[in-house]
């Protein structure tokens, strides 16, 4: 009596581990479903965990789910509110406090147009949320606005956003997305508006019982506000059975003659549980060329780093360092950031 029992709750701690290694990993919501059904299928699940894949599935467009009781609604709207707190390396949109130099010239810039730095509080609100429009297909859309302020310096920051994706399953667990995005950011010194459309094909597969892929590529028509330039993007990420999920993206984007924009991005990231949290390092580089001043080309190179571990449920700390060495010293960046970032409180 005693071998069966002790055998069933060993079995639970394994499901239920595989269930947590599959929502807690990967920030693809596409891909954690996909890891739970796959791994479901291949093994008897709990009550608990049928009941997380029939509520996604379902909010995915599969009316039946796994047949367990229980509809989702075709539309969705989910209003939030969310606190900010931050350290900006430059809160008015400012130049850099030191002189231009262009070969034998040198300028020397306004004082009062120097960027500032420091704490920014504040407050951000919005929704999201779905609409059905059959299986495996959706829509899903967001708006939302936030203000920041610096008492230091007795100036914030503005910032709007909105985006609506079209999410459809083919079939054979391939899919293929459409999206449309704008944000706009407004500092004391500067307006920053940019619009992205999208498309992407991806394909999620398993390469072994535990390991679940997600691979993508995509094309992007970016607006900014001085240029538009077509990019191409490639994905890869993986869900592991030792609850890592790794991710690695590529963009190439085509040369803008006169304004400084993307020629070559990647990234890479890597989350693992620490202490049954959450820990996400995160690395990346780019290349950015296309413009002169005064005769000078520029050019740059930017490399990241981060790091973010969710210290309480509804918290994350960041802290990372970005530096840039562009081919004219005034635009040279190296700088440490931080952030600590709160889920968002939902109505």
């Amino acid at each position: 009596m005693m071998a069966p029992l002790l055998g069933a709750i060993c079995f639970l701690l394994v499901s239920t581990q595989a269930q947590a290694n599959c929502l807690n990993a990967s920030t693809s919501k596409r891909l954690s479903n996909y890891c739970l059904v796959q791994r479901a299928s291949k093994q008897v699940i709990d009550l608990r965990t049928a009941q997380i894949i029939d509520y996604r599935l379902k909010h995915e467009g599969y009316e039946r789910g796994l047949g367990l009781p229980g509809r989702a609604k075709q539309f969705s709207f989910q209003p939030y509110v969310t606190p900010i707190l931050d350290y900006e390396t430059d809160i008015n949109g400012g130049n850099p406090d030191k002189p231009l130099k262009l070969g034998n010239l040198t300028f020397t810039g306004d004082p009062e147009l120097v960027r500032e730095e420091g704490i920014v509080v504040g407050a951000g609100a919005g929704a999201y949320g779905r609409y059905l429009a059959g299986e495996g297909r959706y829509l899903d859309y967001g708006i939302g606005a936030s203000y920041a302020h610096s008492f230091e310096h007795d100036i914030g920051i503005e910032r709007r956003f909105a985006s609506l994706c079209s999410k459809n399953h083919i079939r054979n667990w391939w899919y293929i997305d459409g999206c449309a995005s704008s944000s706009y950011v407004d500092k004391d010194l500067t307006e920053d508006t940019r619009n992205t459309l999208s498309v992407t094909v991806s394909k999620l597969f398993t390469s072994s019982s535990t390991s679940h892929h997600q691979a993508s590529v995509g094309v992007n028509r970016v607006y900014d506000e001085d240029y538009e330039q077509n990019q191409v993007s490639l994905g890869f990420e993986t869900i592991n059975s030792n609850g890592w999920h790794t991710a690695v993206s590529a963009t190439i984007g085509e040369s803008i003659d006169g304004e400084i924009a993307v020629r070559e991005a990647l990234s890479a990231s890597l989350a693992l549980p620490v202490r049954n949290r959450r820990l996400t390092v995160s690395t990346s580089y780019s290349e950015a060329d296309g413009a002169k001043l005064l005769g000078v080309e520029r050019a740059e190179e930017t490399w990241a780093f981060s790091a973010s571990y969710n210290i309480y449920k509804n918290v994350d700390v960041s802290i990372g360092y970005t530096e840039t060495d562009s081919t004219i010293d005034y635009f040279d960046v190296a700088t440490p950031t931080v952030s600590i970032s709160f889920e968002p409180i939902r109505f």
